[in-house]
């Protein structure tokens, strides 16, 4: 009997073991674990060379644009996109805005912290543009930083939902 107890817990122990491995994000080890500098995370950061295939498939963007697709973060705490994909991340973005909207899109960004990881929030300004189809005139969205020194990574989920089913974007930091 007491054998069979033995069994039922350690096969109880790895069942739960297996719960645990599945729940982990294994991306979450590429994140920025320690604070960054704003001074080295600013700069200008451009698809890498399998997110620039990626999203040249998608519907919205063309090869060209795709090779164009830029974030930079100036050391002021704006920051500005260029030919971004209309479905690169917010919500209300996405489903809210007129047809018409044109990037560059400009805004505030700043350093927050996410758990034991450092992420960017993007504040989108909007006003001033055609933006009487939005729902406000700002709109904000977080992203991942990889790597715990310069050059980083800015890793963007497209869409909305679990950023575990979604597909992945990532921007290299240009190193001048």
């Amino acid at each position: 009997m007491s054998k069979r107890i033995v069994i039922f817990i350690a096969l109880l122990s790895m069942s739960n073991l297996m719960c645990w491995f599945e729940a982990y994000d294994f991306e979450q080890d590429n994140f920025t674990k320690t604070k960054p500098v704003s001074s080295a995370v600013a700069g200008t950061y451009v698809l890498t060379e399998k997110s620039k295939k990626f999203v040249s498939e998608m519907e919205d963007v063309t090869e060209s644009n795709a090779q164009n697709i830029s974030i930079t973060l100036f050391s002021d705490g704006t920051f500005e996109m260029q030919n971004m994909p209309k479905n690169w991340a917010i919500e209300e973005f996405q489903f809210n805005s007129p047809n018409d909207v044109t990037f560059p899109i400009k805004g505030k960004w700043s350093l927050v912290q996410e758990n034991w990881w450092w992420r960017i929030e993007f504040v989108i300004d909007l006003s001033g543009k055609n933006s009487t189809e939005f729902l406000s005139n700002t709109f904000s969205s977080q992203v991942d930083i990889g790597g715990e020194h310069p050059p980083y990574s800015l890793w963007l989920y497209i869409g909305v939902g679990d950023p575990n089913r979604l597909p992945l974007i990532i921007f290299e930091q240009v190193v001048k």
